[in-house]
């Protein structure tokens, strides 16, 4: 009978064996997302990298002389690239938001090159300089943002991997200056007209390479808050700094000249100078 209760109670091999491989209760498998980066995971990363820098530089570099190309005056092509700043404050919120929210970088990328690839098909069809303004606000909506992104994924799959961000941020540099290079041989014998182009080229390799990129845990969950630009101080401090900013705009313009010596003399009156105020202390 004791032989029997042993047999009954001591688990086999094969349940252990499947005990250790199956989560205990209440607690999920570890996801995808939290694993080491592969070797081909970070070479897709670096790959990634590399030629959306190359789009990048044929933004920077190419896009105005295409507008010159066109006809455009140097006015209006420096009105068309103080676009990218605007609208890169508004995108960056956007998607930043988007990718914290639904959890996600890769899909944002993605979403992102499909809105670019598509943009700048439709910049290749238009020469009203009103549509390109507006096709330029849209390309810059989607092109800014990624730039960002790519680097927040960078960092969460170095965390897991121990690797250095130089390592990885070095091949966006590389594809900055290959495109640089080589685009600019090519343009100079086909026609910088060619721009647009090679620029589908470069999105599309992008877009291609981005389907292969795996998110990492890691992201904020939070929401974003704007309470520390409206912050309200004491009463007490919000008067000491209004008084000394209004005795700083208004005081007269004598005060205004070199400060005297420490604890000078006039006429018998003692003035301490060491706060850049004149006032008797004796």
């Amino acid at each position: 009978m004791t032989t029997e209760l042993r047999e009954q109670q001591a688990p086999s091999a094969n349940d252990s064996r499947t005990s250790t491989q199956q989560p205990a209760d209440g607690q999920a498998s570890v996801p995808e997302r939290a694993a080491i980066p592969t070797v081909k995971d970070e070479t897709v990363m670096r790959s990634f990298s590399f030629v959306f820098y190359m789009t990048m530089a044929l933004t920077v570099s190419f896009f105005p002389l295409y507008f010159s190309s066109k006809g455009y005056s140097n006015l209006q092509i420096g009105a068309i690239y103080s676009i990218g700043p605007f609208i890169g404050i508004v995108a960056n919120l956007f998607w930043g938001f988007a990718s914290d929210k639904l959890q996600t970088i890769r899909k944002m990328i993605i979403v992102m090159l499909c809105g670019q690839l598509l943009t700048t098909i439709v910049l290749m069809q238009i020469d009203t300089i009103v549509w390109i303004y507006i096709a330029m606000t849209i390309y810059n909506f989607f092109h800014t943002p990624i730039n960002g992104l790519n680097d927040s994924l960078t960092l969460l799959s170095i965390r897991r991997s121990g690797k250095s961000y130089a390592s990885f941020r070095i091949w966006g540099s590389l594809g900055f200056a290959f495109s640089s290079v080589v685009f600019g041989s090519l343009l100079h014998a086909v026609g910088v007209e060619h721009t647009i182009l090679f620029t589908v080229g470069t999105i599309s390799a992008s877009l291609l390479l981005a389907f292969f990129l795996k998110d990492r845990v890691g992201g904020g969950r939070g929401s974003v808050k704007f309470s520390g630009c409206f912050q309200r101080r004491p009463p007490a401090e919000s008067a000491a700094v209004s008084g000394a900013y209004l005795h700083d705009v208004v005081r007269a313009p004598d005060e205004r000249r070199l400060p005297r010596p420490d604890h000078a003399r006039d006429g018998g009156k003692r003035y301490d100078n060491r706060l850049g105020v004149d006032r008797i202390v004796a």
